[in-house]
């Protein structure tokens, strides 16, 4: 195909550069085989470079469709119109339409990762670090976006400089695996620390100062006061096991029984040993106390359940206290409200943890472009928008105005009660750049200049960009995931006695290959170190 082999001559064309000119040096108008050869053998390290690419040519292009599989909630019958809405916006820039290929959390799996793995032609896909990514890149199943010695060049520095300058560094470095991105992150909050969400009415029922709060222990005795005074559907204290608040940080997705310290040691370095939660004497301890809670009455006794949803009675409001993690100037406990449906439910936050960019806050949300695109640089074209273009963005998030939505301010938006198109995605935190998004017209209008503030304010954690290889111990995970999920939950939410159960747990695991998985994560972990200094 004529297109295909134009950019891979641009790419070759932009690898020379890259490895032949100086910041201010002016590529050659034709390549050599020389020169290809150079861009060949271009190292990882070149691949992240910035060093200045030829612009690209975006005019003349034949028409192409870029097929986007969106992570959706359900269907919508507004999705044509939506397109044909946002192709009026990328037509004259490029010369390509969008097609939404609307796909539920529940089908995602079955069709969008099994369907690329068969060779479906896909141009952009949502991925995550929690939904398989390293996998995808494992099977060779996204293209290398920013190395100049690749097919298709450096795609980010070249078609999504938008996107690349708006991330910053450290974004674009916890998404990456040796060195190179295989995604684009959302532009959104970067870190996302621990912390603990209240009732409001509750805190103001008794006077509760949270601000005093600092620890589970801290607020034990409040959880008294709300078991004795409020009804019984009402818990002091509602879990799905989560221990966010802790002093962890989940640094390895693949092996998350072995977790960091969230937080810097006094000298101002961090912690490099990983801590088999199991073994740890901290989270023993934090698993003891949740099962006094659960004895107590203060955990709801169905909470060890699968069935069990944490947040239909968070939605309710039939709570004091929960885990939650935090973007700063409450706006978590703003959204939950927002996204409630419960226009009596009001919440307030306390932040715990100290705010730092771990690899799967930067990697929750990303948009890849699969090894089976006919046009990647048309797909990136399309991402850059999606980052820099306010009225592209906002289509995509609230839909067409005056159907969708209506605008009530330069910042925010009311979504329509009869035809919502912000309910039917998989959320605005799913693509682009949220700083470049209208807010709701239940929340502060200021909502994401705050949540730039706040993720600003961060430093990045020593673990920021590592990503565990699973496949040296693929079948110990698999085994310890099988033995683990029949007692974590239970164990996590207070059910079962930890003094009893986590013995014979820890013995499973053992058994299951747990040293084995350990000494494989310390050995790639320390590597990582190394290749960072």
């Amino acid at each position: 195909m004529l297109k295909r082999t134009l950019l891979i001559l641009l790419a070759v064309a932009m690898a020379f550069s890259a490895a032949a000119c100086g910041s201010g040096g002016t590529p050659a108008a034709t390549t050599t085989a020389a020169a290809a050869t150079t861009a060949a053998a271009a190292t990882t390290a070149a691949a992240t470079t910035t060093t200045a690419a030829p612009e690209p040519e975006e005019e003349g292009l034949a028409p192409y469709v870029i097929k986007y599989n969106l992570l959706s909630n359900e269907a919508s019958e507004d999705k044509e119109a939506i397109e044909a809405h946002i192709n009026s916006i990328i037509e004259p820039l490029f010369n390509a339409t969008i097609k939404f290929n609307m796909i539920t959390w529940a089908d995602w799996d079955s069709k969008s990762n099994v369907p690329l793995q068969a060779g479906e032609k896909v141009d952009i896909t949502f991925t995550a670090d929690w939904y398989n990514y390293v996998r995808s890149v494992n099977q060779n199943q996204f293209l290398a976006l920013n190395d100049p010695s690749s097919e298709f060049g450096d795609l980010l520095h070249t078609y999504g400089k938008d996107a690349a300058a708006g991330l910053g560094e450290s974004f674009l470095k916890g998404a990456q695996i040796n060195g190179i991105n295989y995604s684009v992150p959302t532009n959104k909050e970067l870190t996302v620390p621990g912390g603990m969400m209240f009732n409001l009415d509750l805190v103001e029922k008794y006077d509760f100062d949270i601000s005093t709060v600092f620890t589970d222990e801290d607020v034990e005795p409040w959880l008294e006061v709300i078991k004795e005074n409020e009804p019984e559907e009402v818990n002091a204290f509602i879990t799905d096991g989560a221990w966010n608040r802790g002093p962890y940080c989940e640094f390895a997705t693949e092996a998350s029984d072995w977790m960091m310290r969230n937080d810097p040691l006094e000298n101002g370095e961090f912690d490099t040993k990983l801590y088999f939660i199991w073994e740890d004497p901290e989270f023993l301890d934090h698993l003891a106390l949740m099962h006094e809670w659960y004895k107590k009455g203060y955990i709801n006794p169905d909470s060890y359940l699968e069935s069990y949803q944490m947040g239909e009675q968070r939605r309710r409001g039939d709570f004091f206290y929960c885990d939650l993690v935090c973007k700063g100037y409450d706006i978590q406990s703003k959204e939950v409200e927002a996204m409630s449906g419960n226009p009596d439910l009001r919440l307030c936050e306390k932040q715990i943890q100290q705010s730092v960019y771990i690899t799967q806050h930067a990697g929750g949300s990303m948009l890849a472009i699969p090894y089976t695109s006919d046009d990647p640089a048309r797909a990136m074209m399309y991402i850059n928008q999606m980052h820099s273009n306010v009225e592209l963005i906002n289509a995509m998030v609230w839909g067409l105005e005056g159907k969708n939505y209506e605008k009530i301010s330069d910042k925010q938006v009311k979504s329509s009660e009869v035809a919502p198109w912000i309910t039917k995605h998989g959320g605005p935190w799913t693509m682009g750049n949220q700083f470049i998004q209208w807010a709701g017209d239940n929340e502060d209008p200021d909502k994401y200049t705050k949540l730039k503030t706040f993720s600003d304010t961060g430093f990045p954690h020593i673990s920021l960009g590592f990503r565990f290889d699973r496949e040296p111990v693929d079948n110990e995970l698999t085994a310890i995931r099988n033995v683990r999920e029949g007692m974590n939950r239970a164990l996590k939410t207070g059910a079962v006695d930890p003094a009893v159960e986590v013995p014979k747990l820890v013995e499973s695991l053992k058994a299951a290959g747990s040293e084995k998985v350990e000494a494989e994560l310390y050995k790639q972990f320390e590597e990582f170190v190394a290749m960072n200094k």
